[in-house]
């Protein structure tokens, strides 16, 4: 690409050429970051602008506080009287509770910080019938009362006007409760909302109202669909209407969800500091319930009328049914406005209204149970396969869950991590363009799309807090639409950084797709790199310059972090010389094509340049697989008014689609089709006739001669005339025109408008109206009759009139006897501004009034009495009288009780003789009653010993001289019942508890240590225990060779030889019964096959607890060779089982 300098050219501009190059120069050098970014390869991190976002992490939640400012009008003053007050933090009260109901999820505190009391009508905001005007009128008057100063005592972030006015939103239609703006929190004009105070359910009315300055809907709007199903068992405090089926204390989901929402969205700065002003902070905080503030007849009254009182026999705490009294007794019937009776109502014996139930709980026994953060739950799945994901895990404040009015939890509800960090294939699609594309063909709600509309993303033109929106354009379009609220968890914020969206909020992330890292391209574009794969190329361009356009450099294709200044001619802020880049083909893409016009010499441009390329640039390539790309760029206009602009279409790499290559590269791929706009539509180019001469014909038909103009007509209907070739394209109109002119000339003529009746709050002016004829003459009106009029009466001076504001009473002068207080008072116009005070009516200005009227009381009280004692401490005593200020003695309850000052202690220098204890001797025994003695003697003030009759007291006892010590039984051994013995026969052991017991109680051993403890172990015997018993062997089973032999055994008792039962003695110890026996060996002699079954076979069943051994007998099949007993080795055997060894003939 070509970087040249254009100079000023002497000659051949006219002045409208070079405010024409001016102009595009200009307009060219706004877009002028986001044509290098695509033409110069420009790395991620130079080319986008960073822009602070002051929104907050949505996984984070927090403690807001709200300062509230409530005004009572004059009519809430008359109505409620003295308990107006105590009826307002009531009110007050039962609103923080609904925002501290566990099912909002967060943590909002509402704070009373001011209370104003209007005492007459227009000493405050102007109220009236009609609901829109009056929140007018108080959002204007709040904003005077607010001091910006979040510091400032006088400082709140949200006002609310009650009023006893029937607030109506349009003639006729009276139901309206309450009125407040959508969305307006912190917003010091329009933070603000209006109630109708129909009783205490009007808690719910300020609640819900509050809910719409947090942006929060009804709950029956389309927008809650996403939330939860629409239907009247998810109407809770935000329902459209307060009915019988709301659940006024709770949050719906849909109200959950769009209240955080909009507390995280950064538009809540007022609400995070603490109020500094406390003053109702403790009422609020220990008021009792409100039912048991105010019964149920009065809750009646609030809402019906002060002769109202509770309908008997009506179902308890879900509605609040009411009957009214009239004239002469008579009473209508029962009636409710579908709200319940308000919580710590009575409702039986010993039972309580709790939120539309009747609970046996009392009210002060529901102590509130601050919420705290559950286990964390599992991590989610990525939401991104390549190219850096995002996992999240969530906690909820539900050990315990809030409730009765606890706080909710404060901290991180969600945390992220980073996931699947590889990068994606390099042909993978951009993210951002796969969540659009997943609405193409879609229906989205947009009126005037096409079946098969296509989705690409929008980048250029979003602001930085909305860049997590999922913004996409229509593809054969410039219109682009918000399709999602957020876009997917792991997206880039945008095409020129490397920081990703999270839960909708763009979060810092390094080159390596992980979130929170710090790691950066260097100046080579490489992540992480050391810069040291490229070189960097710096230069200077001073030369002096000829007319028209110089060469500066060549930018060559791998560049990067290019940076081209041009410094002004001895510092000045204006320069002769322009930058102009144009590419390879020479099309320019900054500035070109225009000539300045310029007066005197030229001076040598201050160009300074530098960027980076890499270290292999000789080799870098200059053709690879390239493609037409449609960019968001519109080429200019093609006229001033209503003209064209086509999408750019540029050629650009397949890899790098920011890298912008010359258009040859792509000349074998069919080019897209063009897009166009209509553009300039403020204004349009059109021929304009004005009249040259009056119409030729006295009377009737004519001719008039026009003047053909081409003029600009803007979008205000203003005309400018331009040069005639701007409408050559039009057809030209005719240069004259046929006219008729009224032969009769009849016409209404008027007088100049009369003085308004009123100078401010709406009058009315007029004017008188004539009949005239050609020549002006008045003549009769109903010559008139059938030509139009013009008005003759109109409204004016409808600003409102200026009106006096009050400050706060001044200090009374006088406590009592009456006194007087003064206040400050300014004169405000319209707009709130202080205006001379002349122009406000000063016979409505009330800045004196009298004050503490009641008379003067105090105590008159007689002498002091003498001390009641003469030594020592004593009291003294007078008595008291309430007196008026003429002397007169009161009931004693009209002077102040803790003035009354009727006894005083009184003390004498010498002190009184008392009695002197001496400490306790050792007691004369450890244990069966003993005693202890001491001294006691009488002793003055000084120490000093007297008779102890000084000392003695008729209502007080001498102190004891001896007391009894030691009391009760000594320690002694206690023993338990011996335990069985450890045997069921022959000698074992038995053990006992021994335990130390003193007073009745077990106590450690040490306390017995002077006393023989008892044994705890002692030696058992019971009948001797059974033994195996065994016969004598038996014969030897053969008379030759080797046989076995055998014993009976058996488990008998020795003293009486019985049996005894299985088991009962030691199986392990019982003696065998078999053994093998050896005799002489057998002769070896022939065998035939008959005698063979003389022969004794061995043994082959064997008893428990034995060995044996197989035995074969083999016979040869001719009957020659003899035949004999082959035995293998003995086996043991398990006890109890009998084996059979197989006999094989």
């Amino acid at each position: 690409m070509i970087l040249c300098s254009a100079a000023a050219v002497e000659a051949g501009i006219t002045h409208d050429v070079t405010n024409t190059a001016k102009k595009n120069t200009t307009s060219q050098a706004e877009n002028c970051s986001e044509k290098l970014s695509q033409h110069l390869n420009c790395p991620f991190s130079t080319c986008e602008k960073k822009n602070s976002s002051a929104r907050y992490k949505r996984s984070y939640s927090r403690e807001y506080f709200v300062e509230l400012l409530v005004v009572a009008d004059a009519r809430m003053r008359l109505y409620h009287r003295h308990n107006l007050e105590n009826y307002i933090l009531t009110l007050i009260s039962l609103v923080a509770t609904v925002y501290r109901h566990p099912s909002l999820e967060a943590s909002l505190s509402i704070n009373l910080v001011r209370l104003l009391i209007v005492d007459f009508e227009n000493a405050g905001p102007r109220v009236s019938d009609n609901a829109q005007e009056t929140l007018r009128e108080f959002c204007r008057w709040q904003q005077t009362m607010n001091d910006p100063d979040d510091d400032s005592l006088n400082h709140h972030d949200v006002a609310v006007l009650l009023t006893r006015h029937d607030i109506c939103r349009m003639p006729g239609k009276c139901d309206t409760l309450g009125l407040a703006e959508l969305g307006t929190m912190c917003d010091p004009y329009r933070s603000c909302a209006i109630i109708e105070d129909n009783g205490l359910s009007a808690a719910f009315t300020i609640a819900h109202e509050l809910g719409h300055i947090f942006n929060v809907p009804h709950d029956d709007e389309k927008k809650c669909a996403q939330f939860m199903t629409l239907n009247k068992e998810n109407y809770h405090i935000m329902a459209p209407t307060l009915e019988f089926n709301t659940h006024p204390w709770s949050w719906s989901p849909c109200s959950t969800a769009l209240l955080n929402k909009f507390l995280e969205s950064g538009q809540v700065h007022c609400m995070l500091d603490k109020p500094v002003q406390q003053k109702y902070t403790e009422r609020l905080t220990t008021n009792p319930a409100p039912g048991l503030t105010f019964d149920a007849d009065q809750q009646c009254r609030f809402v019906f009328g002060p002769t109202s009182n509770l309908c008997p026999y009506m179902p308890t705490c879900k509605r609040l049914w009411c009957t009214t009294v009239y004239g002469f007794g008579h009473s209508v019937g029962c009636r409710t406005q579908h709200m319940p009776w308000a919580d710590g109502t009575p409702c039986g014996h010993e039972r309580w209204c709790y939120r539309g139930d009747c609970v046996g709980i009392a009210p002060e026994h529901m102590t509130a149970v601050d919420g705290a953060w559950g286990e964390w739950k599992a991590w989610s799945e990525c939401s991104r396969t390549c190219g850096g994901g995002i996992k999240r895990a969530r906690r909820e404040c539900d050990s315990p869950r809030p409730a009765n009015g606890g706080k909710y939890c404060v901290g991180e509800r969600v945390r992220f991590r980073s996931c699947n960090t590889q990068e994606c294939p390099i042909d993978s699609p951009d993210f951002r363009e796969v969540q659009c594309s997943e609405f193409n063909g879609k229906p989205v709600g947009i009126y005037g799309l096409s079946s098969d509309v296509k989705w690409v993303p929008k980048y250029n033109g979003i602001v930085a807090t909305d860049r997590c929106k999922l913004y996409c354009r229509v593809s054969s379009s410039a219109a682009f639409y918000l399709l999602k609220d957020k876009v997917v968890d792991g997206t880039p914020c945008g095409r020129y950084t490397d920081d990703i969206c999270v839960d909708g909020i763009c979060r810092k992330a390094g080159c390596d797709n992980r979130l929170g890292s710090q790691l950066k391209r260097d100046d080579c574009g490489v992540c992480g790199g050391d810069g040291t794969t490229c070189r960097k190329v710096s230069g200077v361009y001073n030369e002096v310059p000829q007319y028209g356009y110089n060469f500066v450099m060549k930018i060559p294709i791998g560049a990067s972090n290019i940076d081209i200044r041009q410094v002004a001619w001895n510092g000045k802020m204006e320069d002769d010389n322009y930058l102009a880049l144009r590419n390879s083909k020479g099309d320019y893409l900054l500035n070109g094509q225009f000539q300045v016009l310029s007066v005197g010499n030229l001076h040598s441009p201050d160009i300074r340049y530098n960027y980076s390329i890499p270290n292999n640039a000789g080799n870098v390539q200059t053709v690879s697989n390239f493609l037409w790309r449609m960019t968001d760029e519109w080429t200019d206009c093609s006229s001033e008014c209503h003209g064209e602009q086509d999408l750019k279409i540029v050629c650009s790499s397949v890899h790098n689609e920011e890298q912008i290559v010359d258009d040859r590269y792509c000349e074998r791929m069919k080019k897209p089709y063009r897009v166009m706009r209509v553009c300039n539509l403020h204004c349009q180019i059109s021929w304009e006739q004005e009249p040259l001469s009056d119409c030729s014909a006295v009377c009737g038909e004519g001719e008039q001669v026009m003047r053909v103009l081409c003029v600009r007509k803007m979008s205000d209907q203003t005309v400018y005339p331009v040069d005639n070739s701007l409408c050559r394209d039009l057809e030209k109109p005719s240069d004259r025109r046929p006219c008729y002119k009224d032969c009769a000339g009849r016409r209404w003529t008027h007088s100049d408008w009369q003085p308004c009746s009123v100078s401010c709050g709406g009058g009315t002016q007029r004017r008188q109206a004539f009949c005239v004829d050609s020549n002006n003459n008045v003549i009769d009106d109903r010559y008139c009759e059938n030509v139009i009029n013009d008005i003759t009466e109109q409204p004016c001076n409808m600003e409102p009139c200026p009106n006096w504001s009050y400050g706060d009473w001044m200090q009374c002068s006088a406590s009592c006897d009456g006194g007087i207080q003064s206040r400050h008072a300014v004169c405000l116009d319209a707009s709130g501004r202080e205006v001379d005070s002349i122009l406000c009516d000063h016979s409505e200005k009330l800045v004196i009034q009298k004050c503490n009227e009641h008379t003067c009381t105090h105590w008159k009280f007689g002498p002091w009495s003498e001390c009641s004692k003469t030594c020592g401490d004593g009291i003294a005593v007078r008595a008291a009288w309430c007196v008026d200020s003429k002397g007169v003695t009161l009931d004693e309850l009209k002077c102040p009780k803790e003035q009354k000052i009727i006894s005083k202690s009184c003390q004498h220098l010498t002190a009184c003789p008392k009695w002197k204890l001496s400490e306790w001797s050792p007691c004369s025994r450890t244990c069966m009653d003993g005693w202890r003695t001491r001294r006691v003697h009488c002793v003055d003030g000084n120490d000093q010993p007297l008779d102890s009759k000084y000392c003695a007291d008729p209502h007080q006892s001498h102190p004891p001289t001896h007391q009894p010590c030691n009391l009760g039984q000594c320690p002694f051994w206690r023993r338990q019942q011996w335990g069985p013995c450890s045997v069921t026969c022959g000698v074992g052991v038995q053990q006992r508890a021994v335990e130390c017991v003193y007073k009745d109680e077990v106590v450690d051993t040490g306390y017995c240590r002077d006393i023989a403890q008892p044994d705890r172990h002692r030696s058992c015997e019971l009948i001797p225990c059974p033994e195996w018993e065994v016969s004598p062997w038996e014969q030897c089973s053969v008379t030759c060779g080797t046989g076995y032999q055998q014993r009976s055994v058996q488990c008998i008792y020795q003293e009486n030889r019985m049996p005894a039962e299985s088991g009962a003695c030691v199986e392990s110890k019982r003696p065998k019964v078999i053994r093998t026996c050896t005799k002489a060996p057998c002769p070896d002699k022939g065998y035939d096959s008959k005698a063979s079954s003389s022969r004794q076979h061995p043994a082959n069943v064997l008893t428990s607890n034995q060995i044996f051994r197989t035995t074969i007998f083999t016979q040869v099949s001719d009957g020659q060779s003899p035949t004999k007993w082959e035995t293998g080795s003995w086996t043991d055997v398990n006890p109890g089982n009998f084996f059979f060894a197989h006999l094989f003939i």
